[in-house]
């Protein structure tokens, strides 16, 4: 059977169940898949850095280095976005605040 079809049929038997079990039941197997769920989310990035620190460990000398940049390069934008727009209204246009915001002028 392709993996198509296997996705296929877990969803319509993953319909059917939903409609005709119990409710009791229904939140077990909820509960079960909410807990898999936090698991994986903790998982993966623990097992994305494994792979990328063996990786890097490959490089040989300058092995830390490069490992600094690939784990701090993808964290950059959003860090350096916060600093740049949050601030930008209030701090460099004071005038542009709305009533609610303008008592945060000096």
């Amino acid at each position: 059977m392709g993996l198509i079809l296997k996705i296929v049929v877990g969803i319509v038997v993953g319909i059917l169940l939903g409609l005709f079990s119990p409710m009791p039941l229904i939140k077990i197997l909820s509960s079960i898949g909410f807990v898999l769920g936090q698991y994986i989310r903790f998982v993966i990035p623990l097992l994305i850095i494994a792979f990328v620190a063996k990786g890097v460990a490959e490089f040989g000398k300058n092995a830390g280095k490069a490992l600094l940049v690939g784990l701090t390069w993808p964290m950059f934008p959003p860090f350096a976005q916060n600093f740049w727009v949050s601030p930008s209204p209030l701090h460099f246009f004071p005038t542009w605040g709305s009533p609610r915001v303008l008592w945060l002028r000096p």
